[in-house]
């Protein structure tokens, strides 16, 4: 792994590592958008279902509370005013009581609450019945016989129906309450994971700046100035500063450029070497070419000396010539 890394352009490297920590920031963002999504679910199904059904259930439980108070004004009270209004508000919260259960009929599904309902739907017509009953007999004057019917039949018949209706809140409260407490312990989840997955991509991102820089620096050897300007040295025939190079780097740059400087620094001395005993030649060369020209013109001196003497013995010899031919004559 480590042969890899270390042969690995920094670019692929630095390619890598980004895209390490893009893709944990695109898995916060994705993670954030999907719990975004589901509390949204949560927060509809609380708001458009759960607490809507609790609402009208309360209004139906009011309803027949009210129902029984008007009920009793009419059983209570003589004035046919009175008890006129009090009929007709009594019909008015049947007929809302009627609709929201209707209602209520077709958002219920879970088997518990159409339990609930049933019970609801079993006992009101019969509670509905036996207060009529009991309305019907104080207003022919029978009060003993309305309040007879009142506490022996309607009240039993009102709890029951109450009772299922209180139910049926408390199980939609119940289940609206668990929502929230999912939806928190999402959240809270959620809050925990992006915060490490934030921990996770800064360590990564750390990690990577770290590897960079220390392969870098593994490659370089010295800081990137600090280079330069031994490169810079030896450029301009610097060889003599030596270059600090750490203990066992043998690959680096600097490392190279310090074995190049040693190099140069070989191949001066030698050229310089060279020199010299070229040098050193040429004297050699030029000395014995001054003593070659001296020899020269003193063998030129002698031969001038030898042909003067062979001249002067040649005039002896026609002299001597001349003298032996007149001796012959005489």
């Amino acid at each position: 792994m480590s042969h890899v890394s270390a042969t690995m352009k920094v670019s692929t490297r630095l390619a890598l590592g980004f895209a390490t920590v893009v893709a944990l920031g695109v898995g916060v963002v994705a993670y954030a958008a999907y719990a975004l999504q589901g509390l949204d679910e949560h927060v509809k199904e609380l708001a458009e279902n759960r607490m809507v059904k609790v609402t009208e259930l309360s209004h139906v439980h009011d309803n027949f509370q009210n129902i029984g108070l008007y009920a009793r004004n009419v059983i209570i009270h003589a004035d046919p005013t009175s008890v006129a209004e009090a009929q007709k508000k009594i019909t008015e919260l049947r007929v809302k009581n009627s609709e929201m259960l209707a209602m209520l009929d077709k958002q219920i599904l879970r088997p518990k609450g159409r339990e609930l309902l049933k019970v609801i739907h079993d006992n009101r017509d019969p509670y509905n019945a036996s207060l009529d009953r009991a309305m019907a007999l104080a207003i022919q004057g029978d009060k003993e016989g309305a309040g007879k019917v009142l506490f022996e039949e309607t009240l039993a018949l009102q709890g029951l129906v109450l009772k299922a209706v209180d139910e049926s809140r408390s199980m939609q409260q119940a289940i609206a309450d668990e929502l929230v407490e999912e939806s928190e312990q999402s959240a809270a989840f959620g809050v925990w994971l992006m915060s490490g997955l934030a921990l996770l991509m800064a360590a990564v991102g750390a990690a990577v700046a770290w590897l960079t820089v220390r392969n870098l620096s593994k490659s370089l050897g010295a800081e990137p100035g600090e280079l330069s300007d031994a490169v810079a040295r030896v450029a301009d025939g610097d060889l003599c500063q030596r270059l600090q190079v750490a203990s066992g780097d043998t690959v680096s740059v600097l490392a190279n450029v310090a074995r190049m400087q040693a190099s140069l620094s070989r191949v001066v001395a030698s050229v310089r070497g060279n020199s010299e005993s070229v040098a050193t030649a040429s004297a050699q060369i030029s000395q014995g070419n001054a003593d070659l020209s001296q020899r020269t013109e003193e063998q030129a001196s002698a031969l001038e000396e030898t042909a003067a003497t062979m001249e002067q013995l040649g005039a002896t010899v026609r002299t001597n010539a001349d003298s032996a031919r007149q001796a012959n004559q005489m």
